[in-house]
């Protein structure tokens, strides 16, 4: 058995059922026996740890979860797992960050739900492509998210807590922490949609959604997840 790393896989269960059903089977498919760990809004009785996330839908709670998630895991490393982006094993068993450094997966390709049926690059450290080690995780988040300001739940835009390993350390006090990129042969598949964790999908978040910019590179197929159009056909 796989056991130096746990996937926390975190959902607002808002995707559509059909998609959640494929997103979850290529999901598992990658992990192999890699253990999983899913907090979710509601239960998911499909064979892994599964834990309820009952606090109010903001970027900050998405960070609190993953804190959760990492104090539940037992493993050395721990892998932040999003409900709308695609996995492949390669993910999870190709690299290692050091025990206080935090990796993430450069090899990021990007569809849309809307407008052309396309992947596009941009390379960016994102929650979605993190492997991180466990003990400092839970370091330091716990020490960004004592820094968060009362009034920050209901105006959660105004202070973010980000990717850990990425900034804003030293704007607040806080230790700074290391990260690295690395690229799997075999890219993951991150989706643009209008059903968004942290806030509700009203006709402004989405029409601003819509406005995001993609990366200059874009490709209509790539090797092993194969034509945009058909697999974008997914999220239904």
């Amino acid at each position: 058995m796989n056991n130096d790393l746990t996937a926390i896989f975190l959902t607002s269960n808002k995707v559509p059922d059909g998609w959640a059903d494929y997103q979850f089977k290529t999901l598992k498919e990658a992990l192999g026996d890699y253990p999983m760990i899913i907090i979710s809004r509601k239960p998911m009785d499909v064979g892994y740890q599964n834990v309820l996330d009952t606090e109010k839908p903001s970027s900050i709670n998405f960070y609190r979860q993953l804190l959760r998630g990492a104090k539940l895991a037992t493993t050395d490393y721990v892998a932040c797992v999003e409900d709308d982006t695609l996995y492949n094993k390669e993910h999870f068993a190709c690299f290692r960050p050091g025990l206080n450094v935090f990796g993430y997966n450069m090899n990021r390709w990007s569809v849309a739900t809307w407008g052309e049926p396309v992947y596009s690059r941009r390379e960016s450290k994102v929650g979605a492509g993190g492997i991180y080690p466990r003990l400092e995780l839970i370091e330091a988040m716990e020490e960004k998210l004592a820094t968060v300001p009362k009034d920050a739940e209901t105006n959660w835009f105004q202070w973010k807590v980000g990717e850990p390993g990425t900034g804003g350390e030293k704007e607040l006090g806080i230790k700074i922490r290391q990260s690295k990129g690395f690229y799997s042969k075999i890219p993951i598949i991150q989706f643009n949609h209008d059903y968004f964790t942290n806030a509700e999908s009203t006709p402004e978040v989405i029409a601003r959604r819509r406005k995001k910019n993609f990366g200059i590179v874009k490709a209509n197929r790539i090797p092993f997840w194969g034509e945009a159009e058909e697999l974008i056909s997914n999220f239904k």
